[in-house]
């Protein structure tokens, strides 16, 4: 375990070393890092995310995880590479190796029951779902076979985001954990520090915006959603403002 301060955040966090990857499921071949990608693994937990990624033989996984708690797992070495980011463009392979991905625990967007039976009823299936419920995991294919419940929308108001403008075609998100945001901050200050990675962000108010010029065009810190537009991480609620503020 790894420990390491950042004068920006002024806190020190651990780099926890205990979940490893096998050294064939990712790339060892160092590679210069000119940026650092946020995602949310849509998922239970970090650690599950891991397991599912050590199960697999495609190397595709980020170098980090934070966990729900705030623990940060380092999975693989920063300077080696793996899939994470599964662009469509010719770019994809370049664009993997240049960055560096730090994936948040969650389980990212979701939809509410009522969403989910008037989905069912397009197709012809029966309504399944409690509409006064929001649902996960693998939510947009009927009969949605995978639904996972999760949150009461009237009582459970503190463990979700319910943002005022649908962001890629959902209007709810599970909430980031108030202890994940710190840490991933502070991550990304040691990163940029460690690794020579630009302590930048997109200029301007839209910080989400698809902008296929920024894959190779761009050196600081994005998320998945910058460069696919079928995907939604990480969500509108992600604090830029703090994160700006901790760059100094």
């Amino acid at each position: 375990m790894c420990l390491s301060n950042s004068k920006e955040t002024h806190v020190t966090f651990a780099i926890n070393q205990t979940l490893r990857l096998q050294p064939n499921h990712y790339f060892h071949d160092v590679v210069p890092k000119k940026q650092i990608y946020l995602h949310h693994t849509v998922g239970g937990s970090g650690v599950s995310t891991f397991k599912y990624w050590d199960s697999q033989d495609l190397c595709v996984a980020t170098a980090y995880i934070v966990e729900r708690d705030g623990t940060i797992y380092e999975v693989f070495p920063p300077e080696a590479w793996a899939w994470h980011l599964g662009l469509k463009t010719s770019s994809n392979t370049i664009a993997n190796k240049q960055s560096i991905g730090i994936e948040i625990a969650s389980e990212g967007a979701l939809r509410s029951g009522n969403e989910l039976n008037t989905m069912l009823a397009e197709q012809n299936h029966p309504a399944l779902f409690d509409p006064d419920y929001l649902y996960a995991f693998d939510i947009d294919v009927p009969p949605f076979s995978h639904a996972k419940r999760l949150y009461h929308m009237y009582d459970d108001k503190d463990k979700f985001i319910d943002i005022a403008v649908r962001f890629r075609g959902y209007g709810f998100f599970d909430a980031y954990d108030p202890t994940q945001i710190p840490a991933v901050m502070w991550l990304v200050n040691h990163l940029c520090e460690e690794l020579n990675v630009p302590k930048q962000l997109i200029p301007g108010d839209d910080k989400l915006r698809f902008d296929e010029s920024l894959i190779l065009g761009f050196t600081g810190v994005l998320t998945h959603a910058n460069v696919r537009s079928d995907k939604s991480d990480v969500d509108p609620s992600w604090p830029w403002d703090q994160l700006q503020a901790s760059f100094g």
